[in-house]
């Protein structure tokens, strides 16, 4: 008996269920790298998130294969942008010596950014349409900096790891890549939180309202 199901953050829903199973753990996988190359390179609990990260998302996404729900695409979703905040934790402490009690507010403007559809649709509504059809100058220059570095995060991590030795031990490139990873995975929230809710919104028109 064949049905229609959400295969998550980043799979189609008409693949098998082996091609969720191959290819899940190589995208959580790469970029859980990203934070384990930051150093301390490979700590333990870096390694220990890094296999976290990778099956919550594999299960995620076969969850996703099974389901006809939304919730696994928001749960997919949320972990990856989650992982790309984790990469910027970890390089921020890298590039200045704070504790993590200072990445609070980090992590505080992350999850208002998954919450502002329930916060408030309408604003949510508009801050999703200037990143995806944006009007004014900032707007624009917001999304080509997000579709420039999108797509290439997994190499630009690659290579801080790389190379970011090379420069004053690596604080700069670190600083760069943690404002980076910031930038990317709260705008990449923004844009999720917002495309996400509207697929609510038209499946279960009772559930969210434009407030």
């Amino acid at each position: 008996m064949s049905h229609t199901s959400q295969a998550g953050a980043f799979g189609r829903p008409d693949w098998p269920l082996w091609k969720v199973i191959i290819i899940a753990p190589f995208i959580y996988g790469i970029f859980s790298l990203l934070f384990l190359i930051v150093p301390p390179v490979f700590a333990e609990y870096a390694i220990l998130l890094a296999l976290f990260f990778s099956l919550a998302g594999t299960v995620t996404l076969m969850w996703g294969h099974f389901s006809r729900s939304n919730w696994p695409e928001v749960l997919g979703t949320f972990i990856f942008t989650l992982q790309l905040l984790t990469f910027a934790s970890r390089a921020w402490v890298a590039a200045i010596p704070i504790t993590w009690v200072w990445h609070l507010p980090l992590y505080v403007v992350f999850l208002l950014a998954w919450a502002l559809p329930l916060i408030s649709s309408r604003l949510s509504g508009i801050v999703g349409n200037e990143i995806n059809s944006p009007k004014t100058r900032f707007g624009r220059g917001v999304m080509a900096l997000f579709l420039g570095l999108g797509p290439s995060a997994g190499f630009i991590g690659a290579s801080i790891g790389i190379y970011g030795s090379r420069f004053r031990d690596g604080q700069m490139v670190w600083l760069i890549g943690a404002i980076l990873g910031s930038f990317l995975a709260i705008v990449w929230a923004v844009h999720a939180a917002n495309k996400l809710a509207e697929k609510f919104q038209s499946s279960n028109p009772q559930i969210m309202r434009r407030t």
